[in-house]
């Protein structure tokens, strides 16, 4: 709200599915919201990051087929924003929150962890010893 959200709905609250009114953004922070979802709350949506490839590829169809103002926003790593990332969170200047840290060995586990839609924060993947 600080950043001007007139309204701020947590999706794992409960209540979104009857939440009545229309927005003029929707901006999915979680990336499970379908495109009727967007279409029915808001004049506009943007969905950062997916939850599964299904939904992602749902979208993107419905996006491209449509009229409803949509983006799709996904990061892509570099070394050079991978690297500056890094500095902010030395320096303090981004706090990243954890909620839960697998093995590489794990990869299955975490996905299906991600994919249940309850983390509460990243999840962080290691890959030595």
């Amino acid at each position: 709200m600080a950043l001007g959200a007139d309204r701020v709905i947590a999706y794992d609250k409960g209540g979104i599915d009857s939440l009545d009114g229309t927005f003029d953004l929707v901006l999915d922070t979680h990336g499970n919201l379908t495109y009727a979802d967007y279409k029915r709350w808001g004049k506009r949506g943007v969905m950062v990051g997916f939850t599964t490839v299904g939904n992602l590829f749902g979208l993107s169809l419905r996006k491209a087929l449509g009229r409803f103002p949509l983006a799709l926003v996904n990061a892509e790593a570099n070394a050079t924003d991978l690297e500056t990332l890094a500095s902010l969170i030395k320096d303090g200047k981004v706090r990243v929150h954890l909620d839960r840290t697998y093995s590489y060995r794990e990869i299955p586990e975490a996905i299906r962890y991600i994919e249940a839609m309850r983390t509460r924060g990243k999840v962080a993947m290691t890959w030595g010893e």
